[in-house]
């Protein structure tokens, strides 16, 4: 089977510089275009026969209906994005100053959050393990719309010799194809 993670498109936080985290955005207008431009190169893959979900965040909502339109899909909010506690709907040039963001960014162990957020870790054994192995036992190829964060914990987790961290944060509109194996992620490639 394959799991395909997909960023959502860029938001009108990311346009304004602000870390958004778990705060419900929405896309900047630029983004449809954006999106459309990635959909006409083919690097989504076809829906048909697969799991649709999305974390049920705003911003993965509107690219979902970007990219594949009016079709019924899953949310499950296991996949919103990871919490940037105090940090939320910060400046990123005020938080890049602060020793606590830095000590996160820093971080290869996933077990270091932002003040009042979540770690990697907290975010991956506490919600992303539950939902990948649901999602692993039903054994159907699925498409997720969710947060660079989220996807960059999974691969991370699964992948982790080969990237950083933080590396791993997709592009907007960007992501990864995981083939699992009897139940194991065995290899990955760029959306």
């Amino acid at each position: 089977m394959v799991l395909y993670f997909i960023r959502h498109g860029i938001t009108t936080a990311n346009v304004d510089g602000i870390l958004s985290g778990t705060t419900d955005v929405s896309l900047a207008p630029d983004a449809y275009d954006a999106l459309a431009e990635l959909k006409a190169k083919g690097i989504y893959p076809s829906v048909e026969g697969k799991r649709l979900i999305t974390s049920g965040m705003t911003r993965t909502e509107q690219t979902f209906y970007a990219l594949f339109g009016e079709l019924t899909h899953e949310r499950m909010d296991s996949f919103r994005e990871i919490s940037f506690g105090e940090f939320e709907m910060c400046k990123a040039d005020d938080v890049f100053k602060d020793e606590r963001y830095i000590r996160w960014i820093n971080d290869e162990t996933g077990l270091v959050s932002c003040p009042g957020g979540e770690s990697f870790y907290d975010a991956i054994n506490g919600r992303l393990l539950f939902a990948l192995d649901e999602l692993i036992k039903a054994g159907q190829d699925a498409v997720i719309i969710c947060h660079g964060a989220v996807i960059a914990a999974i691969m991370w987790y699964w992948f982790r010799a080969d990237k950083k961290r933080l590396e791993w944060i997709p592009g907007q509109g960007r992501g990864y194809s995981i083939l699992i194996a009897d139940g194991i992620p065995v290899s990955w490639q760029e959306i």
